[in-house]
């Protein structure tokens, strides 16, 4: 249905059913909701640092050997935030080795690496040794990477934030069980940390890994201002694959990711990798999770997370495409997907799904994103209160999502629906909004590959 057709509003629809329109209220104007900033012109067409010259890879053999310089202290008050003083100095981290950038343009992220040069002794060459050439490919690429992330989210902003990231990271004197973002620092566990090193430094060229791809992409949220945000291992990875595609649209080259093959082609410490681009990486895991849902015969069946089959969802509807299907998974067309200017549109919806803070935001490449999330928020028009574990909420929302919500999720003195549930929906109904069709006709629609389950149904079950 085209949304030409006449519509009932949502308001109308809720007197209509005899429903009270307690908790819905008209949304505060939109200028109080953003700063009417305009995209900033930039001096330099990038957004990143461009070359190895326009980066200086610094170290220090521990914490304590850290200096007094202004980047030796901004490093040291940034560890000591993330890490504690005492853990630094005299616990767990007072050995490991800390690595950080610092760049010729100071508008720019830089990275704090921490490592346990016992562990890592081909990073210790990367970074002190005589493979130092690895070592600096790594810093440039990955500063390309999360500059790229600042752009798309607005996030992490400001002169020479430093983002850390910890390999053999612990939770007190206890290493993590999984590797994470915890608020403050991205911590890998041990077998992440040695794929790590295996990118970075044990094979003849420099890669990723989709776990660095993943945990980093976790730091650009604010979740207090993010309309979109459902489960963010569903957003994360949306992420971290739109700003790797806008490197790649600019002419950037990007790292391959590697993966665990055990007939793969790379070898390191007595494991084989393959390695693919993050294209790739991400459909193999969609059409992993499709192939799951697929044999479900009842949505309460389903169980896990799915996230990237969540994330397939997100592509299907902006780009166009079925990441699931037989013929996608060629890699001729991948490559289609990430470079033809055909599919810029359905990337530009993408990369408005990924911002958290529009008033931020100054590359050139996100001026379509922008105004496409400015003009989403404008008809975000409608509030509604509404309950979850016993919590209330109130979200601005379209009247669109106020219909699905109102239509579909129960009242017992209050609407009872999670935000998870509410904002992704958002992100469906924007990207319905931009095909000029309904977001009630998105969730009675099957969801693909498997005729029983709604997209509805599959949000309400699995998104929260």
């Amino acid at each position: 249905m085209k949304k030409s057709v006449k519509k009932i509003t949502s308001l109308a629809m809720a007197a209509a059913m005899g429903f009270s329109a307690i908790g819905m209220t008209g949304a505060a104007p939109i200028a109080r909701l953003f700063a009417d900033n305009a995209i900033v012109a930039e001096a330099a067409a990038a957004w990143y640092p461009t070359s190895q010259s326009a980066i200086t890879v610094n170290t220090a053999t521990n914490f304590a050997a850290l200096g007094s310089t202004n980047a030796e202290t901004a490093v040291k008050n940034k560890l000591k935030s993330a890490l504690g003083n005492a853990a630094l100095m005299t616990g767990v981290y007072r050995n490991y080795r800390v690595v950080y950038s610092t760049q010729t343009n100071n508008s720019y992220n830089n990275v704090v690496l921490m490592y346990d040069p016992a562990k890592h002794p081909d990073l210790d060459q990367a970074f002190f040794g005589n493979q130092l050439a690895k070592g600096k490919s790594w810093t440039l690429r990955y500063l390309q990477y999360i500059n790229t992330l600042k752009q798309l989210s607005g996030v992490m902003t400001g002169s020479k934030q430093y983002l850390p990231f910890i390999l053999d990271g612990y939770t007190g004197s206890t290493p993590v069980g999984n590797s994470n973002w915890n608020g403050s620092c991205i911590r890998l566990n041990a077998g992440a940390s040695t794929g790590f090193e295996a990118g970075v430094a044990g094979l003849s060229g420099t890669y990723f890994t989709w776990t660095t791809l993943h945990e980093t992409a976790h730091a650009y949220k604010n979740a207090n201002t993010y309309k979109f945000l459902s489960s963010d291992d569903v957003y994360c990875n949306l992420r971290a694959l739109c700003a790797i595609r806008a490197l790649k649209h600019n002419g950037v080259y990007v790292p391959q990711v590697i993966r665990d093959n055990n007939s793969g082609p790379l070898f390191y410490q007595n494991k084989r990798y393959e390695s693919v681009t993050a294209m790739q990486y991400a459909v193999k895991d969609i059409t992993s999770d499709y192939n799951s849902i697929a044999a479900v015969s009842d949505v309460n069946d389903l169980s896990g997370g799915h996230f990237f089959y969540r994330l397939g969802v997100l592509l299907h509807e902006g780009l166009g495409i079925d990441p699931w299907s037989v013929a996608y998974t060629n890699g001729n067309t991948i490559n289609t997907t990430w470079n033809s200017s055909t599919f810029n549109s359905g990337w530009d919806s993408l990369y408005a799904l990924c911002i958290s803070d529009p008033g931020y935001i100054s590359a050139s490449f996100m001026t379509n994103a922008r105004s496409i999330y400015l003009d989403y928020a404008e008809t975000m028009t409608e509030d509604l209160t509404y309950q979850y574990n016993g919590v209330t909420y109130t979200s601005d929302m379209t009247e669109d999502v106020l219909m699905a919500l109102i239509t579909k999720i129960p009242f017992h003195g209050a609407w009872i629906c999670s935000k998870s549930l509410v904002h992704g929906l958002s992100s469906l109904d924007l990207l319905a909004n931009r095909k000029d069709s309904f977001l009630n006709e998105i969730c009675s629609d099957k969801i693909p590959g498997n005729n029983n389950i709604t997209y509805w149904q599959f949000a309400n079950r699995i998104v929260q």
